[in-house]
């Protein structure tokens, strides 16, 4: 996957409406296994941003940036405008000089260094970026095995423009997958290289048809602040697993009740090889 086969629209969500996205959104949890990011999304309307370091794919937000690709005249080239804002009333032979100075103790062609750099360039990134990984189809067995406790668990469906404003996320977007990750060069924007870590992510994932909503801030390296709750109306669905206790519906059914929750509450089924769903009223 190069450059020029990422398309990556940057998304702020200030205009909902006119942004691509899915008719709904899926999170697929366990229930009743004392797992609080799991059942506190239907006991408490909450969902958990997640830390890139809790994901399964051991590259999943991990694309370095290709500083070792830099010329020397590259460098001199990247370190100047950093240099301008730094000292912003220095005059250009000052920024030149300190530029020189500055690029000839640069690790970038040190890979002992540059490992050591890009680890706590890492730790820093883990700590401050948050990701809600969200799924478009309700009924992938794949997801349901992987994180619907083996069929045993819930999927919530969400409208993604209500979920959006209920727990004011900032951006997101659907993962894009490839034979290979992209190369992230020092001289994109740090909006592309932002979203290109995020969503990208190589072919084997493609089974799990991902949207996905980041934020990324100071705030995240507080875990609390990682819990976003959303008002009782914004979950549109509610669908069991195949494997989902029968003598625990009624456990649902109450709790949907309690909240007055429209959300219309499925129970999947397994026919033929293929799941289905069938609604229960309540």
């Amino acid at each position: 996957m190069n450059e020029g086969q990422i398309q990556l629209v940057e998304t702020d969500f200030t205009d909902l409406e006119n942004v691509e996205k899915p008719e709904m959104v899926y999170k697929y949890r366990s229930w009743g296994k004392g797992e609080p990011n799991s059942d506190n999304v239907l006991l408490k309307n909450e969902l958990y941003l997640a830390p890139p370091s809790g994901f399964l794919d051991e590259f999943d937000c991990k694309i370095p940036v290709r500083y070792d690709l830099l010329s020397d005249e590259e460098v001199l080239k990247w370190g100047e405008p950093i240099v301008r804002r730094v000292h912003s009333r220095w005059n250009d032979e000052a920024i030149k000089r300190e530029v020189k100075y500055l690029s000839a103790n640069l690790p970038f062609k040190d890979p002992i260094k540059m490992k050591a750099f890009e680890e706590e360039e890492w730790k820093s990134y883990d700590q401050k970026a948050g990701v809600l990984s969200l799924c478009t189809n309700p009924l992938n067995a794949d997801m349901w095995q992987m994180y619907g406790d083996n069929n045993q668990g819930i999927c919530y469906g969400y409208e993604p423009n209500s979920l959006i404003r209920s727990c004011r996320f900032g951006g997101g977007g659907s993962v894009i997958y490839g034979k290979e990750l992209p190369i992230i060069h020092p001289f994109m924007s740090p909006t592309l290289m932002g979203s290109i870590r995020v969503y990208c992510k190589l072919d084997k994932w493609r089974f799990e048809e991902e949207y996905r909503i980041r934020e990324f801030n100071e705030s995240l390296v507080n875990r609390s602040n990682r819990v976003r709750a959303y008002s009782d109306d914004i979950l549109k669905e509610v669908t069991l697993g195949s494997k989902f206790s029968n003598e625990s519906i009624p456990d649902i059914i109450n709790i949907l009740k309690q909240k007055g929750s429209l959300a219309i509450l499925y129970k999947c089924k397994l026919i033929n090889g293929s799941l289905i769903r069938i609604e229960i009223k309540y």
